[in-house]
C-alpha cells in the first residue's frame, strides 16, 4: 500500500444528509424516545432505518439517543429488606 493513496476506504453510508435531517428532527420532537420507537415513527413514513443507524446519527449531531432500561422484579428478600428498613 502506497501511503499517498487516497480514497474512499470507509463503508458507504445508509443515510444521506437529508434522511439525517429527518432523523434529527423527529428525535427532536419526542426528545425521550428510544431509537426503536424513532425507528417504528420512520417506518410508518416509509424509511426503513435501523435502530443503530439511528443511534448513531443521533450521536454524531450531538443528541442523546435513549434506551428503554428492562427493571428486574424484586426478590422477596429485597422486598423483605426495604420493609424493614422503611424504604
Amino acid at each position: 500500500m502506497d501511503s499517498s493513496r487516497m480514497g474512499k476506504c470507509e463503508r458507504k453510508r445508509e443515510t444521506t444528509t437529508r434522511l439525517d435531517g429527518k432523523i434529527k428532527a423527529v428525535a427532536l420532537q419526542n426528545k425521550r424516545a428510544s431509537c426503536k420507537n424513532l425507528s417504528m415513527e420512520l417506518a410508518h413514513e416509509g424509511i426503513m432505518v435501523d435502530r443503530r443507524t439511528i443511534n448513531n446519527r443521533l450521536l454524531e449531531q450531538g443528541l442523546k439517543s435513549y434506551m428503554r432500561r428492562k427493571k428486574l422484579p424484586l426478590t422477596q428478600k429485597v422486598k423483605h429488606t426495604r420493609y424493614i428498613n422503611g424504604l
